[in-house]
């Protein structure tokens, strides 16, 4: 199978990655993620 190089967008794949590891994590509670939780799961350094 030829694949069409303009379909290739790593900061989309990224993305798409993220959003979800966001959904599994959300998906695990049963309530809203707090700020915190979800800079966790982006790999986020909260400084405040």
């Amino acid at each position: 199978m030829i694949q069409d190089a303009r379909l290739h967008d790593a900061v989309a794949l990224e993305e798409i990655e993220l959003y979800g590891d966001v959904v599994i994590a959300a998906s695990a509670h049963e309530r809203p993620l707090t700020a915190a939780e979800l800079d966790a799961v982006l790999g986020l350094i909260r400084t405040t």
